[in-house]
């Protein structure tokens, strides 16, 4: 009996590989199978909606900062995202390492994860670096209101950004963004202070300058990822209004 031919699939060439499909085998062989091609070609791109990642980026800052409000004790908050940040390096050089260790993790968070992170650090290891710094760095308050503004003011601004924001400041960041950005880390500062009864008089002022200070942060072009310098700058310079209101650099 004649057996049915069977057509092997025409192998794809390198220039139809996308580049986000690339990853380099011990033996140095190009490895793009059906696996990868089906979870890693439609991760989302740095200009995409990805609400779950705006999602993921809200829930997480927001658990920091308000774990580090409930624990209240700086050393040890700050020892724990230290040691949070050496294990999530070490996870992110293991999986550019090794490309079986990088298609799971790709796989496991492939509804948070951008297209081009599949072959460069993502930005979780940055988010950590940067809140650990803040909380070891800077009083609590001053702390817990960065790593709001990093959970809160970056997802904002980059939504409004995408869905309006056609009138452009520096390259991708728009004026609409920077707009909502301002806004929502302004109501951050003003129902933080109001709620804890910190510098009582100055809550609307320092709200304001708290705002601006987090919006400029966002839009500023550095080359440096935006999870380590919104926390650091923001916060830096919202110590400064701190102290200008009379309190004490260790407060």
């Amino acid at each position: 009996m004649d057996q049915a031919i069977r057509k092997e699939p025409m192998p794809m060439r390198d220039e139809e590989i996308p580049m986000d499909l690339e990853f380099q085998t011990e033996r140095g062989e190009k490895e793009t199978s059906a696996h990868l091609k089906k979870h890693f070609f439609d991760l989302p791109a740095r200009s995409d909606l990805h609400l779950k990642r705006k999602l993921w980026h809200v829930v997480t800052g927001t658990m920091m900062a308000f774990g580090y409000q409930l624990i209240g004790n700086r050393t040890e908050v700050a020892s724990l995202f230290f040691v949070l940040f050496v294990f999530s390096i070490s996870m992110e050089l293991m999986r550019l390492r090794f490309p079986n260790v990088n298609r799971r993790v790709m796989v496991l968070f492939k509804h948070v994860m951008r297209s081009h992170e599949t072959r460069s650090v993502s930005g979780m290891p940055y988010y950590i670096g940067a809140v650990a710094i803040a909380v070891a760095l800077f009083p609590p308050p001053v702390a817990v209101l960065s790593i709001l503004y990093l959970a809160w003011g970056d997802p904002i601004s980059s939504l409004s950004g995408i869905l309006w924001g056609k009138d452009k400041i520096f390259q991708d960041k728009s004026l609409v963004g920077t707009m909502a950005g301002f806004l929502i880390c302004s109501l951050i500062t003003f129902l933080y202070l109001g709620s804890t009864g910190i510098l009582p008089g100055r809550v609307l002022l320092i709200s304001l300058l708290g705002g601006i200070v987090a919006a400029v942060t966002e839009i500023l072009p550095f080359n440096i990822d935006d999870n380590a310098s919104i926390p650091l700058i923001s916060g830096f310079f919202l110590w400064l209004l701190f102290l200008a209101s009379g309190y004490p650099p260790g407060f």
